[in-house]
């Protein structure tokens, strides 16, 4: 097996495209106030696309944007809500979100909101066929699917395996062989270091 797991602060942006995973996607869409030091090492990679001479590209593809927009929109947005029209917790089930949320005028106006967010990034990503059905088959992300990957996971791994785009992610569970993985992650720098050590 070969793991390739760079820290972030080693990579030149010497590729065209890079793939983020959606756990980052959120933290440039929702930014936390007071971004710890590895959010602002993320974040601070994020703003080189802007001006970077090589113009690299981050690629997106439909799984990635229906991830995020619809973790944003429950994990943020309704809570937001929730906040705002101070609705009593015990009202709050499973149910909440598609029964009563969807409905809102809030949903209405922070799903735009976001669309747009996104949108204006669109000089900094590319949007790329998924590969699903075409290159990627049913054998590859059904049979045997591999451990600690859940399924979006393995299959932004096939993806960038097939297409050769680094994954940029703080994933701890991305210890795949195959691509190179970008991170600022230690634990999962450090267990890329260790296996490639001579075994004694």
């Amino acid at each position: 097996m070969a793991y390739d797991i760079r820290l972030l602060s080693n990579s030149s942006l010497s590729e065209k495209l890079y793939f983020f995973d959606a756990n980052l996607w959120i933290k440039i869409l929702r930014p936390p106030f007071n971004p710890d030091k590895k959010e602002e090492r993320y974040l601070n990679f994020f703003q080189t696309f802007k001006s970077h001479p090589n113009h690299p590209k981050i690629a997106i593809t439909s799984l990635v944007l229906s991830e995020v927009i619809n973790r944003l929109l429950r994990e943020y947005s309704m809570k937001k809500y929730i906040k705002e029209e101070t609705i009593d917790p015990k009202l709050i089930d499973s149910s909440f979100f598609k029964s009563k949320y969807r409905k809102t005028d809030h949903f209405k106006i922070q799903y735009e909101l976001l669309c747009d967010d996104i949108k204006s990034y669109h000089t900094l990503y590319e949007l790329i066929n998924d590969e699903l059905g075409s290159e990627i088959k049913s054998k590859h992300i059904l049979k045997s699917p591999p451990k600690g990957l859940d399924f979006n996971d393995h299959y932004y791994f096939l993806l960038a395996k097939y297409k050769n785009i680094p994954i940029v992610t703080d994933d701890a569970d991305f210890f795949v062989d195959g691509v190179t993985i970008l991170t600022y992650n230690d634990g999962l720098y450090q267990r890329g270091k260790d296996s490639v050590k001579p075994k004694s």
